[in-house]
């Protein structure tokens, strides 16, 4: 069996200014560094073999805090990383609809079918991170994992487990800022299962400050 547990980074400044950050390497904010401190704690008792994570930096600073109590080698990749929104990076969110309709509708009706104008497409975020799932499930039986990633790159990643097909994306939730999911994987079944989702018990209250996916 690979236990695989996926955790979203922190609240970062575009969390909190409601602005695209997609591969923006953005910094986090101080009620980020608060729930980096509770999740530290929330793993202090898991048995931790790997830690893979984005190589942008809010992803780094959430797996660091994971790995406080374990001291393993973290593995960055930027297979890991946030959608590129191209013309979206850094511009505020709630301007989308206006200035970019085909796109916005997309995003939120067909999100299978999104692509920012000079960005990465959701199908190309959708095989690059089944690729890293992939690998785990074929290299680390009698393990534990951990993947950090982003609000996008995480939703693809559930659509992967739950259905396998990405047309399905629209029916997955948006996980939390460190929002946490626990799955499992039987080599004799070759098939995941997802344990839990998108839990964030470790918080003291729901201060996520996520992006819940809606341009307005």
């Amino acid at each position: 069996m690979v236990k695989l547990y996926l955790v979203r980074h922190c609240q970062a400044t575009g969390n909190l200014l409601r602005v695209f950050q997609g591969s923006s390497d953005t910094d986090i904010t101080e009620e980020g560094k608060l729930q980096l401190r509770s999740l530290t704690e929330r793993f202090r008792n898991i048995p931790v073999d790997i830690i893979c994570s984005s190589d942008l930096h809010r992803a780094m600073l959430t797996a660091a805090a994971i790995n406080t109590h374990h001291r393993k080698a973290i593995v960055p990749t930027p297979l890991l990383r946030e959608i590129n929104g191209g013309e979206w990076e850094g511009k505020e969110i709630r301007n989308f609809p206006e200035s970019y309709r085909d796109e916005s509708f997309f995003w939120e009706n067909e999100p299978e079918k999104f692509c920012a104008p000079g960005g990465e497409s959701m199908t190309e975020v959708y095989n690059r991170v089944q690729s890293v799932i992939g690998n785990i499930a074929s290299e680390c039986e009698g393990k534990t994992a951990v993947i950090v990633s982003h609000g996008c790159a995480i939703r693809n990643m559930l659509c992967f487990l739950k259905y396998g097909d990405i047309n399905r994306l629209r029916e997955v939730e948006w996980s939390k800022n460190t929002g946490v999911t626990y799955v499992e994987y039987s080599n004799s079944n070759k098939a995941w299962k997802i344990i839990f989702e998108n839990d964030i018990s470790h918080l003291p209250e729901d201060k996520s400050g996520s992006f819940s996916g809606r341009l307005r």
